[in-house]
């Protein structure tokens, strides 16, 4: 699993097990989509609000709602494809897919609440990396020089890497 730091790692870790126990129960298709649904605005607003980042102001408020809808429309997606017969094999990798974008959102909430902070991209676990996590690897940049990265996509589980971000285990560690 992503690590960043024992913070976002205790709310990875209980997050999974919560979605573990929603794909183990089978529950009504529907029933799984809204529990999932619910479990992942709940934990993407902590996360967010855990490493730093203000839903009060209209940035962190508009990016959270963009990651509302974005969980809406995953919900929706995972709950078709269970109906449409996915393996629970399918729907693990799926809950480990969603891992990674919590890992984006803290690291949001890391950067915006800390815009003068230098961070450094640190390479995951992952066997190969792509050539834009290379680029990146062991750069140091302010919160806000990162954030603007960020916004195009050129963060840690960004969509814009060479790799897509999904599977990403790359993140922003604090310098000093």
């Amino acid at each position: 699993m992503i690590s960043i730091d024992a913070r976002f790692d205790a709310v990875a870790t209980v997050y999974l097990a919560e979605m573990r126990g929603l794909v183990n129960g089978r529950s009504s298709m529907v029933d799984h989509a809204r529990q999932q649904e619910r479990l992942g605005v709940n934990t993407v607003q902590s996360v967010y609000l855990l490493a730093g980042g203000d839903a009060a102001d209209v940035y962190g408020r508009n990016y959270l709602i963009e990651q509302q809808r974005i969980i809406h429309a995953s919900s929706i997606s995972l709950a078709a494809a269970v109906a449409g017969g996915l393996s629970v094999a399918g729907l693990l990798h799926r809950l480990w897919l969603w891992i990674h974008s919590l890992a984006a959102v803290y690291q949001r909430g890391m950067i915006v609440a800390r815009p003068l902070v230098q961070f450094q991209w640190i390479l995951g676990n992952t066997e190969e990396h792509c050539t834009t996590c290379l680029m990146f690897n062991t750069q140091i940049k302010s919160g806000r020089a990162w954030l603007a990265l960020a916004e195009q996509g050129l963060a840690p589980q960004g969509k814009r890497l060479e790799c897509g971000g999904w599977m990403c285990d790359c993140h922003l560690r604090m310098v000093g």
